[in-house]
Parts: C-alpha cells; sequence; structure tokens
C-alpha cells in the first residue's frame, strides 16, 4: 500500500486504530480499556510527532549530505 503514511497526519495512525479495533472485536479487551489506550496513544503519538518535527527542523548530522 504505497503513500498510506498517516503518521504525521492524524491523530491517531491507521495501524493502532486496528489494533484498538480487533482487541474490542476479540474480546481480548474492554470498552473502557479501548478508550484508555486510544486517550493514552494519542498522547503519546502527539509527542512523538513533535520531536520528530523539531529533529528534522534542527541541524544534525543525519540531515546533511556528504558528498
Amino acid at each position: 500500500m504505497a503513500n498510506r503514511s498517516d503518521f504525521f497526519n492524524a491523530n491517531l495512525p491507521r495501524y493502532l486504530k486496528k489494533m484498538i479495533s480487533l482487541g474490542e472485536v476479540s474480546g481480548a479487551i474492554s470498552k473502557e480499556h479501548a478508550n484508555f489506550a486510544r486517550k493514552s496513544f494519542t498522547e503519546a503519538h502527539a509527542h512523538h510527532v513533535d520531536f520528530k518535527l523539531r529533529r528534522n527542523s534542527e541541524n544534525n548530522r543525519d540531515a546533511t549530505e556528504e558528498g
């Protein structure tokens, strides 16, 4: 599935939504646990995106081209 990355655009990426939904449907987790997981993953993902955006905007050795 090319060009399906929603890492920077979604509040909760597709693969996390699917993981939580499958857990709910299979009965592995309750609705309360699923809601807690959604909230926790959403907050963690926001911090992760913020970190990656800050890291990519700074000058670091991974961003420089060596010829």
